[in-house]
């Protein structure tokens, strides 16, 4: 069975403005930066930014970028290879990656990107040894999880 954004192009882009308002909006708390504030900023009413925060479907890339800039944010798109060819499982959350990034120590160029895997890898082959060494294991995802994290993107689009 495939993944509820494969049924058509407005449900994938439904599912990448939800990732992008709520990254967004965590952002937003993070800078103490309100809905009325992000309003002035960007120059419309405070209704406009609930209606985009609410049904974020319409997003254009253009308009991404804007809403970034007027939180003092910034935004940037990431094609990958999951794996997942039949796409069962979706699109990985805007969250994993940025999470991600931030544990890597934010590297915004190249060599620093290389440097902090470099440490993590270390850090990781350690793991794996101290693992091996008291046979504990990594905990993989339960399917429960997976169904919930599912559910909770179906239950955003309605």
């Amino acid at each position: 069975m495939k993944h509820w954004t494969e049924q058509d192009i407005e449900s994938f882009r439904y599912r990448l403005g939800s990732d992008f308002v709520e990254d967004l909006e965590a952002g937003m708390e993070a800078l103490h930066l309100n809905h009325a504030s992000l309003a002035k900023r960007k120059g419309v009413s405070q209704a406009r930014v609930s209606q985009v925060f609410n049904n974020p479907g319409n997003l254009t890339l253009e308009s991404m970028i804007e809403w970034s800039r007027a939180a003092d944010m910034k935004i940037g798109v990431v094609v990958y290879d999951d794996g997942d060819t039949g796409n069962k499982l979706g699109p990985i959350p805007a969250e994993v990656f940025r999470r991600c990034w931030e544990l890597c120590g934010k590297p915004s160029t190249q060599w620093q990107l290389e440097e902090a895997s470099t440490v993590i890898s270390a850090a990781l082959h350690g793991y794996e040894r101290e693992t091996a060494l008291t046979g504990a294991t990594i905990a993989e995802p339960t399917a429960a999880k997976s169904q919930e994290r599912q559910s909770g993107n179906r239950r955003r689009k309605t």
